[in-house]
């Protein structure tokens, strides 16, 4: 991260910064992704979106699950949500399983990634795998998927899980 804003940072609509966390060591990512965290938040951020991998690939000692709670932690929030999905991207998950265009990925050459072999594309396992809190796997019953979603306040309690909506379609 930079040692201060770039020229015309505070002014930008997004900010968008890119550690190279997908592969790097768990540590080194958790750093990179909470100093970039610490600037968002020092530019005025209002949201914060971690961006992983369309297509989920990630060894058990991956990032997502670690990554995703550091930064739960850092911004005093106790769940999230993932979704795999980007029907744009010809990513979509159906009953847990990621699918790149028709194919899962462990049944593609994404199997044999020399640094992010995709073995398993149930991502429910994937982020379990790395996670240290517990994977809730929801499915949407209605085209908004996200209709009644609530944020956790007074009254509304949010036990402390990493939480994959599941978006199938984008009907």
């Amino acid at each position: 991260m930079p040692e201060r804003p770039f020229p015309h940072e505070h002014d930008a609509d997004a900010v968008v910064p890119a550690p190279k966390s997908r592969t790097a060591p768990r540590q080194e990512a958790i750093t990179a992704s909470l100093a970039a965290l610490h600037h968002l938040i020092a530019l005025g951020c209002e949201r914060v979106w971690f961006k992983y991998c369309s297509t989920f690939d990630s060894v058990p000692q991956g990032n997502i699950g670690p990554v995703t709670e550091a930064l739960l932690d850092a911004l005093g929030e106790r769940c999230t949500v993932l979704c795999a999905a980007c029907p744009d991207n010809g990513r979509t998950v159906y009953r847990g399983h990621l699918f790149v265009d028709d194919t899962l990925p462990s049944d593609s050459a994404m199997r044999h990634h020399p640094l992010t072999p995709m073995t398993d594309s149930d991502v429910r396992r994937t982020l379990a795998a790395h996670s240290t809190q517990p994977v809730d796997a929801r499915r949407p019953h209605s085209a908004d998927p996200l209709r009644g979603a609530r944020r956790p306040g007074p009254g509304r309690p949010c036990s402390r899980r990493l939480t994959n909506y599941w978006i199938s379609s984008t009907t």
